[in-house]
Order: structure tokens, then sequence, then C-alpha cells
């Protein structure tokens, strides 16, 4: 009997062995992906992850906080869905997000400029270490600026502006204690933080560099106490270089997660190069050349943008001291004018008080000729002032309707140049076959707003002119550009019913170069046509 019970209970115990493992294969079969696996597995959700980690990089959370957390709400639930495996619901609030995302970058664009101020006077204040020697202070300075945000983003502007000084002032403060509580003590903290993430395995070189620089702040303070600013510009430069070695360490450690090899860092170091230039074009960085040429198509990008921005800055600042040019010498006129009226009026008063005691037909005619003229001066005044005011008008709606026709394209398609009464508009995304001067279909969108823009100037008299590379015989080129340029120009007469005769053409071939004609990038800057409007 205790042997057959012995077997019995042997049983039991093997079968609820079994019955466990078969549980826990179960459980383990079932499992749910983690969140890096979600962003291995779906492109959008890596993309939406990346975009929002760069929006944190620009402080989205500060100047756009509740767009930030919707975007990052629809991440979460990207990821939810993912793990458990309902796709069309993970695609669908990753769509969603990458939508927000445009959203937030837009927000963050915007508020940014208003607070623009606000940000460089934290920026100043965190430079001086105030974030991390007074956390609370800086973290509420910080609460406060997400408020104000908040406000712009429920279009509160004004009520967000008024609370601008009061921030300035608050991080100013910081800014100041933190100078006057000194910045080695800072830097040595931003040092133990970079040691605390393992700088020195992933950022050895840039973390000796910020312990050099913390060493030659001390040993100046050391020499003289008078010499503070010294002492606190290598300060700052250890706090920069511990800084960079954490966050070196950062991406080191995002590598490693993701498994990365050679070629996955180079591709990524290639996406970001992209990403940076985005915003400038939508073309593709010439990553199928050297890392020189990348770079110098890179170069000649920002160039373009720097230049057009100093020549519309360059635009404005003319224009506004024609306007106070022409201000100045009306009002110089009118200030002579009644002068001469006040001397007139004195004068005649002198006849007038002479004549008194004369006969009354005098002194009738004397007050009508002092009439007369102060008539005929009160007129000139009257016109001078009209033309004054003519001239201002015209500069304000000349100003207006370059403002009007430069509105009219992206960043891709044109630059628009306002060159005194004139308008320029340089057609970048315009775009012909190799060798050919026939315009192809998808131009037509362009054209049409070129159209629209010369609307604007109704009696301008327009030249269209053609520009190539210094690819090929100059000779080629040269009757090339004049008959893309033609084309052009028959296209605004027929299709856009321009009068002929306010409109030429020309062809420049590669005699007017904007940018190095040594890199692919520049020479397709170069390959352009140019509309020029002569108001």
């Amino acid at each position: 009997m205790t042997t057959t019970t012995h077997k019995q209970g042997n049983s039991r115990t093997a079968f609820a062995a079994v019955l466990i493992a078969a549980i826990g294969a179960g459980c383990a079969s079932t499992s749910s992906l983690t969140r890096d696996d979600v962003f291995r597995q779906y492109d959008g959700a890596h993309e939406l992850n990346a975009g929002l980690l760069d929006a944190q990089a620009r402080n989205s959370s500060l100047l756009a906080p509740e767009q930030y957390r919707k975007t990052e709400a629809l991440l979460d639930d990207a990821v939810h869905y993912a793990q458990n495996a309902e796709k069309d619901k993970a695609n669908q609030a990753t769509q969603a997000g990458l939508e927000e995302l445009d959203v937030l970058r837009q927000a963050v664009d915007t508020n940014g400029r208003v607070m623009e101020e606000v940000m460089a006077t934290r920026d100043r204040a965190d430079e001086q270490g105030a974030s991390g020697l007074f956390e609370v202070d800086f973290a509420k300075a910080d609460a406060d600026f997400a408020d104000a945000a908040r406000l712009l983003e429920r279009n509160r502007f004004d009520h967000a502006v008024a609370l601008r000084p009061a921030l300035i002032q608050t991080y100013a403060a910081l800014e100041l204690r933190a100078i006057k509580k000194g910045l080695v003590a800072a830097a040595a903290d931003a040092i133990k933080k970079a040691e605390s993430v393992h700088a020195n395995d992933y950022a050895p070189k840039t973390l000796i560099a910020a312990k050099q620089k913390l060493q030659l702040a001390t040993a100046v303070l050391d020499a003289d106490r008078s010499h503070l600013d010294k002492s606190n510009a290598h300060a700052r430069s250890a706090i920069w270089f511990a800084r960079r070695a954490a966050e070196i360490t950062a991406v080191g450690k995002w590598f490693e997660q993701q498994d990365f090899a050679p070629e996955d860092i180079l591709l990524w170091y290639q996406a970001q190069l992209q990403q940076v230039r985005q915003p400038l074009t939508s073309g593709t960085l010439p990553f199928d050349r050297s890392n020189a040429e990348v770079v110098a198509t890179l170069k000649d990008d920002v160039a373009s943008l720097v230049q057009s921005t100093q020549d519309l800055r360059e635009a404005h600042r003319l224009g506004q001291e024609r306007i106070q040019s022409l201000n100045a010498k009306l009002e110089e006129l009118a200030n002579a004018r009644r002068l001469e009226l006040e001397g007139i009026l004195a004068s005649h008063e002198k006849q007038l008080a002479a004549l008194r005691s004369g006969n009354q037909a005098q002194i009738q005619q004397a007050k009508l000729q002092a009439s007369q003229q102060v008539t005929e001066l009160q007129g000139r005044l009257s016109r001078e002032t009209t033309e004054r005011d003519a001239a201002a008008r015209r500069e304000s709606e000349g100003q207006a309707r370059y403002e009007n026709v430069r509105v009219m394209f992206s960043a891709d398609e044109a630059d628009v140049f306002r060159q005194g009464p004139n308008v320029l508009i340089r057609l970048k995304g315009f775009g012909f076959r190799p060798g050919k001067a026939e315009i192809d279909s998808n131009n037509f969108a362009l054209l049409n707003k070129v159209i629209l823009s010369l609307n604007i100037f109704p009696k301008g008299r327009v030249t269209v002119s053609g520009h190539s590379d210094s690819t090929g015989a100059e000779e080629t080129n040269l009757a090339l550009s004049r008959a893309r340029a033609t084309s052009v120009a028959k296209f605004l007469t027929t299709v856009g019913k321009i009068p002929s005769n306010q409109i030429t053409s020309e062809g420049r071939g590669e005699n007017a170069p904007i940018a190095s004609n040594d890199t692919s990038a520049g020479r397709a800057m170069n390959r352009r046509i140019d509309v020029s409007i002569e108001n």
C-alpha cells in the first residue's frame, strides 16, 4: 500500500512539472515586443521617435508643451498597439503622430521667435551652470516658461508677451547667482555627472579635455583670486567638454543598443546631414561621392541661404533708408516754407503798422497781397506734403507687392529679391531635360506662380534670363540658355497672356554663376531661370 501511494505521488509531481513547463512555454511564446523592437520593426514609429528626440533637443517641451505631449502620447499609443500585434492601429497612431510632429515643429519655430530673448537669457544662465547649482529654482523658471508657451499655443499672444519681461528677469537673476557662486564648482559637478554615465569608457579624450580645463580654472584662482573672468572662461570650457562627453556617451550607448555596425553608424551620420539640409531643399546630398564634396555641397547650401537673407535684409534696409531720407527732406522743406511764411507775415505786419496812419486803399492792397502770398505758400506746402505722402505710399506699396510675390514661392521653388522698385524671381525649382529647351509639364505649376507674380505688376517690363553651369562648351551653353529663356518667355505670353511687348528674353550661359561649379549642388544652382520685373 505504501509503495503504491508513493508511486502515485511521484506521478502527480511529474505531471505538475510538465504542466508548469507547458504554461511557462506558452507565456514565453506570447511575450510582447520591447520598445526598441518596435522601432526596429516599424519604420514609421522609428521616424516618429527620432523626430521627437530631435524636437526635445530643440526645447520643444518648453516652447510647445501641449503639442509635444500630444505627439508623445501618439508615439506611446503606436508602441502599445505594436506590442499587442495590432498593426493597423499602430500604423494609424504613427501616421497621426507624424502629422502632429510637423505641427510641433512649426509651433516650435513660431514660439521660438516670440520667445527668442527669453530663450537666449535662459541659455546664458544654463551656460553659467545655474541649472545644476539652483536646480529647483531653474525648474520653476522652466515651468513658468512652459506656461507662457501654452498661452501662445492657445493663441493668447498678448498674455504670453506680457510674461516675457518677468521670465527674462528670472533667468538673468539665476545667471548672476551662478556667476557669483562660481563656475568652478559647476564644472566639477558637470565632470562628475559625465563620469557617472561612464563617459570614461565612451568619450575619454573629451572627458580629459574637461578635466584639463578645470585644472586651469583652479590654477588661475590659486595664483590670483582677482582673475575671476579668466578662471570662469576655463570653467565654462570644462562644463562644455563635460557635457559634450556625456552626449557622446549617450549616442555611443544608443549605437550599442541598436547593435550598429560601422556601416550603420555612417548611414546614421549621413541621415543626420540630410536632416540638417532638409529645410533648405528637398534634394538629396551626393552621398555617392566623397565626404569632402558632401560637406562642400552643404556649405554651398548654407552660403546661398545666408546670401538670400542678407539680400533681403539689405533690400529692407535700403527701403527704410529711402523712406527716412524722403521724410527728412520733405520735413526740411516744410520747415523752410513755414519760416518763409512767418517772415512774410512779420514783414506785412510791419507794413500794415506803418500804413495804419495812411490811406485805407493802400492798407487794403497790402492785406490783399499778404493774403495772396499766404495762400500761395499754403498751396505749395500742401502740394509738397501730398508728394511726400504719395512717395511714402509708393514705397509701402512696392514693399507690399514684393512680399506678395515672395510668399508665393517655397524655398525649393525660388528665391525672390527686391532691387529698389524692381523684383527678381530666381527659379531654383525649374528644370529642363539635359540639352533640351522644351518646357516639361511638371514645371507648369511653378510657371503659373510666375504668371500670378507678373499680374501684380501689370505694367512692369519683364526680362527672362537663362543661365547654365560651366560643363560643356561655352558657345553651346550660351545657345541653350538663350533657347530656354525664349521658351519660358513664350509660355508667359501665350499661356499667361502677358503682352509680348513687355517681355524680353536673353541667354547668359555660364557667365553669371551664383555658386561654385566645382560641386554638383553648385552646378545645379547655376542651371536656372531668372525672371526680372522692372516696375
